[in-house]
C-alpha cells in the first residue's frame, strides 16, 4: 500500500504518537473499543472489497471507501445491520432474562407433568434446560441494545477513524455529520421498553443511585466489621473518595500517598485565630486524561458528619495500617523512592506498593452495598453518577459541578449524569 506521506521521517514521527497515543489511553476505553472495532473490520471484510495496493485515492461521491475505512454511509449500514439489530449478547439484563425464561420453562413442565396420564412415568423429573417439545418456546431475547451501547459503537469506530485520519489513509472529509444524529435517534425511539417489570425498573433512573443520607450507612457498615477490618477501612475510603472527588475507579485505585497533600484555605469554614481550614486534594496521573494536557486535581474538605467524612476515614484507615494492625512497614519519608510507591488503596499488607485489583473492590463494594440497603446497578461508578445527581438536586450550579467532575465538555456531564427532573439550578 502506497502512502501519501513521502518522507520517512514524518511518517516515523505519526506512528511514533498513534503508538504513544495507545498506550496512554485507560484500559477501560481499550477494553470497550477492542472488540467493536474488531467486529467492524469483521463487517467490512465480508461485504467491501479490500483496499487496493495503490492507495489512497480519490473515490467518486457517493461510492463507498473500500476495506475497514470509515465513512458515513457504511458506518450507518453497520449501525442498522449488526448493531440495531441484535440483543444484547451479556450483562445482567441478559442472565436476568433467561432466568424468567427458565422459570416460565419450568412452570409449563410443571404443568405438563400434571396433565401427563397417571400411569407415565416421568424420568428425571424437570427434563434438560430446554425441551424440544413443539410446545415449549425455545429461549430467544426480546431485549434490545440501551442507549450508551450504541454510542460505545460510534465512539470506538469514530477512533478507529481519526487513526485512520492520522496515517492519511482517507482522504475524504470527516463522515459523522449525520451519524451523531442518526444514531441518537434510533437509541432514542429504540431504548429497550419497560415490559420487565419489577426486574428492569429503576435501572438508569433516579433511583439507580443512592441518598446522601445512606452514605452513614454504608460507614456503619464497614465499622461493623470484625474479621477483615483492613478490607472494611479500605472500602469505605474507596466509596467515599468516588462519592466526595468524584473520581473514577481508574484513579482511586492506582492513587498513591505522593498524590495527596494538604492545601491552606484561609478564606473557608471554621475563623480562629492560629487555625486554617485545609483541603485533601489528590493529584490524578492515572486514568482518563485530561485532552488539552493540564494537571487535574481532586478535593474534599472535612465533612459536618464524621461517618461521611472522607479525610476521618482516610485517617482511621492510615492509622490502622501503621499504628494497629503493624503488618506493613511504616513509610520511610526521607528518600522519594522509599514511599513515592505506596498505594493509598493498597492490595495488601505484603504488598503496599500494588494497587488494588477492580475484581477486588467491586466484591467489597457489592458487600457493602447490599448491607447498606444500596441498590445500584453500576457498582464501581455508582460513587461519581450519585454525588453529580445529588449535587445537582441540592442547588448546586452545573458549571461547579462539571469542574469538581472534571468534565471538559458540559454536554456528556448533561447527557449521561444529570438529570431534567428535580433540578434547583
Amino acid at each position: 500500500m502506497s502512502n501519501a506521506i513521502e518522507d520517512p521521517r514524518v511518517r516515523a514521527a505519526i506512528e511514533h504518537y498513534l503508538l504513544d497515543l495507545e498506550n496512554t489511553q485507560p484500559k477501560n476505553t481499550k477494553r470497550n473499543y477492542r472488540p467493536k472495532q474488531e467486529e467492524w473490520k469483521e463487517w467490512c471484510q465480508a461485504n467491501w472489497p479490500a483496499i487496493p495496493d495503490v492507495w489512497p485515492a480519490s473515490v467518486p461521491q457517493g461510492q463507498q471507501l473500500p476495506g475497514d475505512l470509515v465513512d458515513e454511509g457504511k458506518l450507518l449500514l453497520f449501525m442498522k445491520e449488526v448493531v440495531a439489530s441484535r440483543p444484547p449478547k451479556k450483562g445482567k439484563r441478559v442472565a436476568d432474562e433467561r432466568k424468567r425464561h427458565l422459570e416460565a420453562q419450568e412452570a409449563k413442565r410443571a404443568v405438563k407433568r400434571r396433565r401427563a396420564p397417571s400411569d407415565t412415568i416421568v424420568v428425571g423429573g424437570g427434563g434438560s434446560e430446554y425441551e424440544s417439545d413443539s410446545d415449549l418456546e425455545l429461549y430467544e431475547s426480546t431485549l434490545k441494545l440501551q442507549y450508551n451501547t450504541v454510542r460505545g459503537y460510534v465512539s470506538a469506530i469514530q477512533k478507529l477513524y481519526d487513526e485512520q485520519k492520522s496515517r492519511e489513509s482517507i482522504l475524504r472529509p470527516g463522515h459523522r455529520s449525520g451519524t451523531e444524529g442518526a444514531q441518537t435517534q434510533h437509541s432514542c425511539n429504540d431504548l429497550e421498553p419497560e415490559e420487565e417489570g419489577i426486574h428492569g425498573q429503576g435501572v438508569g433512573t433516579l433511583r439507580d443511585v443512592y441518598a446522601p443520607a445512606q452514605i452513614p450507612d454504608h460507614t456503619n457498615v464497614a465499622w461493623s466489621e470484625r474479621r477483615e477490618i483492613a478490607c472494611a477501612l479500605r472500602t469505605q475510603v474507596d466509596f467515599l473518595l468516588g462519592n466526595h472527588m468524584l473520581l473514577r475507579s481508574g484513579n482511586r485505585l492506582p492513587m498513591e500517598l505522593a498524590d495527596c497533600f494538604p492545601l491552606d484555605l484561609p478564606n473557608e469554614g471554621f475563623k480562629a485565630q492560629g487555625y486554617t481550614t485545609k483541603a485533601l486534594v489528590v493529584v490524578m496521573n492515572c486514568g482518563k486524561t485530561n485532552q488539552h494536557g493540564r494537571m487535574e486535581y481532586g478535593s474534599a474538605l472535612r465533612h459536618r458528619d464524621p461517618r461521611s467524612c472522607l479525610i476521618g476515614a482516610l485517617a482511621f484507615w492510615l492509622f490502622w495500617r501503621w499504628q494497629v494492625e503493624k503488618a506493613e512497614r511504616f513509610p520511610v519519608f526521607q528518600r522519594s523512592e522509599d514511599w513515592y510507591e505506596t498505594k493509598v488503596l493498597r492490595r495488601s499488607a505484603k504488598e503496599p506498593q500494588a494497587p488494588l485489583s477492580g475484581q477486588t473492590a467491586r466484591e467489597w463494594t457489592s458487600r457493602f452495598y447490599k448491607k447498606a440497603g444500596i441498590k445500584v446497578s453500576k457498582v464501581s461508578h455508582a460513587p461519581r453518577v450519585a454525588a453529580t445527581q445529588n449535587a445537582d438536586m441540592a442547588g448546586v450550579d452545573e458549571g461547579q459541578i462539571r469542574r469538581a467532575g472534571r468534565w471538559n465538555n458540559g454536554d456528556q456531564m448533561t447527557g449521561c449524569y444529570l438529570t431534567s427532573c428535580l433540578s434547583n439550578s
